[in-house]
C-alpha cells in the first residue's frame, strides 16, 4: 500500500491510500481523477499539463508496482523523487 498525501501550510489537504485495484483515469489534460475500492472519488486539478503529465508518471508506476506485488506476492520498494 502506498499513500498519497499533500499538505499545505501545516494542514493536510488530501491523504489517500493507493492499493491495487484502484482506478485512475485522466479525465483532461489537467485534471485527473481516481476511485479508490470503496468508490470514493478524488481528483486533482493541476495548473499546468507538465506538472498534470509528472503526476501520471509517478501515479501508473505506483499502479504499476502495485500489480506486480499481487501478482508476485513480492513486496517492491518505490522512491521518487
Amino acid at each position: 500500500m502506498y499513500s498519497l498525501i499533500h499538505t499545505r501550510v501545516l494542514q493536510v489537504t488530501l491523504n489517500a491510500h493507493l492499493l491495487a485495484g484502484l482506478k485512475y483515469s485522466e479525465a483532461t489534460p489537467t485534471f485527473h481523477q481516481w476511485r479508490d475500492l470503496r468508490h470514493t472519488i478524488h481528483g486533482l486539478n493541476f495548473s499546468t499539463k507538465d506538472d498534470a503529465v509528472n503526476f501520471s508518471k509517478t501515479m501508473n508506476a505506483v499502479l504499476q508496482v502495485l500489480r506486480n506485488q499481487k501478482e508476485t506476492g513480492l513486496l517492491t520498494v518505490f522512491c521518487m523523487t
